[in-house]
Parts: structure tokens; sequence; C-alpha cells
């Protein structure tokens, strides 16, 4: 019963966590591109586009850098400690947010953004404490439910990010502030410690040596590493600009993007819970993964022609797909590398995704520039190539393999 009550947690904390993330997305695409002019969208002469792209890149920055080492720390100095102090500062982080935005400080806005974002590599903590219950909870069960709790975290944070935004930018902050610090009490209460605290070195020679990005010196991490990246930049240019397309050419309000966001967001919430399991037990890991990339890179490259109900059903599919492959892709990542800490593998992860997501922001804002729509087909294109490079890599480990039983 109390690992279920731990795993209560771990949910809890990946919900709040993921919606720290998608908050913003109905917030940032009006505020800085909608015909209201304030200091933020005029800061320094800078193109709205731009400043657009930098406030997306620079809260994945922060996670980018507290997923290299958070996760990876947490294996050394405990899981609870690290995450109830990560989710304190996540705190401070999103009333600065709120305060900058009143202020209309736009270098506030974006230190604040990048504070929290570095917080938010907890995210790597709590799959971590999920797989360390691997032997009361069944991994795959436990990681599709945290993938869930994921989707969940993008369906509720839109929809709060749209309709609070109706009161006022700062408010969706403040009140993503106040379930963090309910969160945080929440952890303190209930969470014990899942793994065996091992630090024997200072902080400066942990940090320096057990990092994430340290893994990526392992060959078979390496190729994970590198397909996982292309995915994640096609990934993120969707993530972070369908809002932008939605805005301008479908016209849609704040509240309408987080409406069609949580449609997406349910169906992936219902497909981890439902499918998730079955497929694997059913089809295999590998062949889901890569049945589930060719599927989410056609949908999402045909999702621009419509509009309506079938833009809205394209959207779901594609939801689906990327929650199928993203429930798959963690229990995979740990069972072809039980050498290796699951905090610092599922840091690794995390990294992944929020260079990525860093890369895409800049680089998709400059492609605005010559069409809305041009960061959707090149998202599609980026996960269409990270499914060949999945096969190539399956390919050449099954070589390897008759080769060691040779």
């Amino acid at each position: 019963m109390k690992a279920y009550l731990v795993f209560a947690s771990v949910l809890l904390v990946t919900v709040l966590s993921t919606a720290g993330i998608a908050l913003p997305y109905p917030i940032l695409a009006p505020l800085f591109m909608g015909e209201q002019l304030n200091e933020l969208n005029q800061f320094m002469g800078i193109t709205p586009e731009l400043l657009l792209g930098f406030s997306l890149a620079i809260y994945p920055l922060g996670i980018f850098l507290g997923g290299s080492f958070i996760g990876a720390l947490s294996d050394s100095y405990g899981r609870k400690k690290l995450l109830v102090y990560t989710l304190f500062i996540s705190v401070i982080g999103y009333f600065i947010t709120a305060y900058a935005i009143m202020s209309q400080q736009y270098l506030l806005f974006i230190f604040a953004r990048f504070l929290t974002g570095v917080c938010e590599g907890n995210l790597s903590i709590a799959r971590a404490i999920a797989l360390d219950l691997g032997h009361k909870i069944d991994k795959t069960r436990a990681m599709s439910l945290i993938a869930a709790a994921s989707f969940l975290g993008w369906l509720v944070g839109p929809l709060a990010g749209g309709y609070l935004a109706q009161y006022g930018a700062e408010v969706a902050f403040q009140m993503a502030g106040i379930a963090v610090f309910l969160c945080m009490i929440f952890v303190i209460i209930v969470i014990t410690e899942t793994h065996d605290v091992t630090q024997s070195q200072s902080f400066l020679v942990l940090l320096k040596s057990n990092n994430s990005l340290v893994l990526l010196k392992q060959p078979i991490i390496l190729n994970i590493f590198i397909f996982q990246f292309i995915f994640c930049l096609g990934l993120n240019a969707f993530y972070e600009f369908y809002p932008v397309w939605l805005v301008v050419e479908r016209n849609y309000e704040s509240s309408m993007i987080g409406e069609t966001t949580a449609i997406m967001t349910l169906s992936m919430m219902l497909a981890s819970v439902l499918l998730v399991t079955k497929l694997k037990r059913f089809f295999g890991l590998l062949p889901t993964i890569v049945v589930t990339l060719i599927l989410s890179a056609l949908f999402m490259g045909i999702l621009p022609l419509f509009s309506g109900t079938m833009m809205i059903l394209f959207f779901a599919l594609t939801g689906i797909m990327i929650a199928i492959y993203n429930g798959l892709l963690p229990v995979y990542m740990s069972d072809i590398n039980k050498h290796v800490g699951n905090g610092a593998l599922m840091g690794l992860l995390t990294v992944t995704f929020c260079i990525a997501n860093a890369v895409i922001a800049i680089f998709g804002s400059l492609m605005l520039v010559l069409s809305v729509a041009l960061p959707l087909y090149l998202g599609a294109a980026l996960i269409a190539l990270s499914s060949l490079l999945v096969i190539k890599f399956a390919y050449q480990k099954n070589v390897e393999t008759i080769k060691q039983e040779c």
C-alpha cells in the first residue's frame, strides 16, 4: 500500500511539472504575436517572433541544465531530498514570472522562466522513483501511467493557461506556484526514500562525474540519444508552433488553443492507460515504437491541410501515437541498460527533450517568417527520420547479438 502512495505522489509531481511546461503555450503566442503592444513584445525593438522564440527556448534550456544533473544526483543523494528542493525553487520561479509579466520586465521574465525550468528537471526523479518501485509495480505499467500523468499535465496546463489568461497572464503563473507548493507539502508527507543513498564524494565532484551527459560515452546510449534527439526536435517543432499556426491561420484565441490541446492530450492520456501495455505484449517493444513513429510523422504532416473536425481528429491521432512511443521508450532504455542508474537514464531523456526544445524554439521562430505551417512540416520530417534511425539501431543491435552468440 505504501508503494502505491509513493507512486501516487510521483504521478502528482509529473502532472504539475508537465502542466508547468504546457501552461504558457496558449498564453505566450497571443502575448507576443497578438495585436496588443507592450514592453514584453516590443523589447529593444526585437521582432515579436524572435522574442517569442527566446521565451519558448529559455525554459527548456533550464530543464536541460537541471535534467543533466538532478536525476543523476538523486542516485547519490536520494530521490526525496532533491525532489523537495526543486519543487520549492519552482514555486519561487512561478511567482517571479508572474511579477515580471505584471511589471513587463522581459529580462526578469526570461530569468524566472530559466530558474523554473532548471527545477523542472525533477521529472527525471519522478520517473526514477517509478522504476525503483519495479519490484512492486510492473515497470511497463508504471511508465505508461507516468506518461498518462504527463499528458494529463499537457491537458491541465493549456486549459488552465487559456482560461486564466482572461484574468491576466500573470494569474496563470500565480496559480501554478500555489499548486506546486501544495504538491511539495504532499511529497514531504507521503514519499519515502526509494533508493539507497550512496554519496561518498563532495557535491562538486559528483556534479562533474555523476551526470546524465556522461552516459553518452557508452555507444548504445549514444545511439539512443541520437534518434531520440531527432524525434524530440520534431515533437517540439509541433508542440511549440501549432499554437502560432492556430492563431495566425485559424484565428484561434487562448481559450480555443487550450481546448484543442485538451482534446489532443486527453487522447494521449487514454492511449497511455489503455493501449501501451497491451501493444507491448502483443507486438513487442521495438516494432510498436517504430510503427508509432511512422504514424506520428504521417498524421502530423497532413494535419495543416485540414480545418474544423478533421483537423481536431488528426490532432488526436498524432497525440495517440506520441503517447504510445513515450510510454515504451523509457522501459526499453531501462531494460537494455540495467547497469546504469535509473535516475541518470531518465535524466538523459529529460535533457534530450529539453535541448531539442530550445534548439527548435529558436530555429522554428526564424521559420515563421517564411510560413507559420513550416515548423509543423519540419516536425513531421524529423520524426520520420527518427523512425529510420530506430530501424537502423535495431538492425545493428540484432547483428551484434547474433555475432556474440556465434
